[in-house]
């Protein structure tokens, strides 16, 4: 049986992550993919008070997309 797929959608600020994120400790094997995600990757690796945090997302904000001529 395939694990289920939950899209949740809504306003700012209304806790779609923070639903998300207690669902996700609910459903076995889940796998949580957010915005937030994208929008910072760096936050995935490391806290925002961190040292290391500043430094790694300047290196990747400061990176431009790679673009493949075979896409």
């Amino acid at each position: 049986m395939a694990p289920p797929f939950v899209y949740i959608n809504g306003y700012p600020g209304v806790g779609k992550y923070t639903i998300a994120k207690e669902l996700a400790q609910m459903l076995p094997n889940a796998k949580l993919l957010d915005n937030h995600l994208f929008i910072d990757p760096v936050a995935a690796v490391y806290d925002r008070s961190m040292p290391e945090y500043q430094g790694l997302r300047k290196l990747v904000v400061g990176q431009p997309a790679h673009h493949s001529s075979d896409d």
